[in-house]
């Protein structure tokens, strides 16, 4: 038996496995692309680290809420974190573009982690000397 007309312009029709009646992104974006006379925009984002590590809890030793668990994390911050952050920045390919605020005290306490930073061709800023109590 032949098909009819309307069975033939189904078949056409393109089905979706997408249940949330939305159209495939990818798609939607290379479609944006293609948009003749678009103008194109430029994102600029600054990023920047403080390197503080234990020089944030310089001058707050005698403070009732400052305690070794804060020492402990800018230790864990200067010995562990800043280098798996290099690495992530390094994998990301933006580690020479970014900006490092490094405290003296940070640079004295960690000056090989420090040394491997600035070999990764960032900028560096200094930070002070560290953070001290106003007391």
């Amino acid at each position: 038996m032949p098909k009819r007309q309307d069975e033939h312009a189904k078949e056409k029709e393109p089905t979706s496995t997408r249940t949330s009646g939305l159209e495939d992104p990818l798609r939607d974006m290379k479609l944006c692309g293609e948009i003749k006379n678009q103008r194109k925009h430029r994102v600029r984002v600054a990023l920047s680290v403080d390197f503080d590590a234990i020089s944030a809890h310089l001058g707050t030793g005698k403070h009732p809420d400052n305690n070794m668990s804060d020492y402990s994390q800018g230790i864990f911050a200067g010995k562990i974190g800043a280098l798996r952050l290099l690495r992530l920045l390094k994998k990301l390919g933006i580690a020479d573009k970014m900006t490092w605020f490094i405290p003296g005290h940070s640079i004295e306490t960690f000056p090989a982690e420090v040394e491997q930073i600035v070999r990764s061709g960032c900028e560096i800023g200094l930070h002070g000397k560290g953070r001290m109590s106003k007391n």
